[in-house]
């Protein structure tokens, strides 16, 4: 997994004060293709950081193992300003018909806020 230097800056903007200090990283099915992945920002423990997270570009990530295994070609980036998650697996390593969201062959889903 990779967090690009354009949304580590767009993350760190979440993080000011104590209201947040990592992003946990989730896998959910999805119909058409699969799975997809979300995240939102979190305020994680101590503890958890230590444990449970992984630091990628400066940024801690939270993420439960099949996650972790599965996100090994995803990137965090901006697109016009909001983050995306690019999942770029390659199609013969997926588990399913391989079908994709997009014809490029790049999934992406926007980072949505919840307030």
């Amino acid at each position: 997994m990779q967090i690009t230097e354009k949304a580590k800056k767009i993350i760190e903007k979440e993080f000011t004060g104590d209201t947040c200090n990592a992003l946990e990283l989730i896998t959910r099915a999805c119909p058409c293709c699969g799975r997809a992945f979300s995240c939102k920002p979190i305020r994680a423990l101590k503890r958890t950081l230590r444990d449970e997270a992984v630091e990628i570009n400066g940024i801690y990530v939270v993420m439960d193992d099949t996650t972790r295994r599965q996100s090994v070609y995803v990137t965090i980036d901006e697109s016009e300003g909001e983050l995306v998650i690019r999942d770029e697996t390659p199609t013969s390593l997926l588990n399913n018909s391989g079908k994709r969201h997009l014809v490029t062959g790049i999934e992406s889903w926007y980072i949505k806020r919840e307030n």
